[in-house]
């Protein structure tokens, strides 16, 4: 029986395949097939400071009021859970920290009905003990950027 994996016809099959597909892959890509994975543009950004989210910010997007709120302190010790009060398609989410990678951590809101979204997110682990986050939130093609602070260890 021959081994197959030290034939060099094989070796020569298997790098035009991975040729093939990664040319796919790329025209794909120049063709905007991925763009359902990929975040949409933002077209605007709005920046507004919200020491405690638990008392809630307003801000507004084209004349129309949004609320954001956090059912408890924002804390590292435990999960925050956040509504957003105001029209949308979809809203997404991170937390971030001012010139600090804190890594991937998007969260999709999800539609609660009556204009109101909600998601349970968790604030990422800062090994300096910040206390400054910055939550942004992308409703559609506009980024808000809400300053804010937590509570306890960080």
């Amino acid at each position: 029986m021959k081994n197959i994996f030290n034939n060099k016809t094989w070796a020569r099959k298997s790098v035009l395949i991975l040729a093939l597909l990664l040319g796919a892959s790329l025209f794909a890509y120049k063709m905007g097939l991925f763009k359902g994975w990929q975040q949409a543009k933002v077209d605007q950004v709005i920046h507004i400071s919200c020491p405690d989210l638990q008392q809630g910010c307003q801000f507004k997007i084209n004349e129309q009021s949004y609320q954001i709120k956090s059912a408890a302190p924002v804390s590292t010790d435990q999960p925050v859970t956040l509504t957003l009060t105001g029209p949308a398609k979809s809203v997404y989410l991170n937390w971030q920290m001012v010139d600090m990678d804190m890594g991937s951590n998007r969260y999709k809101m999800q539609d609660i009905g009556k204009d109101q979204w909600q998601a349970e997110t968790a604030l990422p682990i800062c090994s300096q003990k910040r206390q400054d986050w910055l939550l942004s939130l992308q409703l559609e093609q506009v980024e808000v950027r809400i300053q804010t602070t937590s509570h306890g260890k960080s």
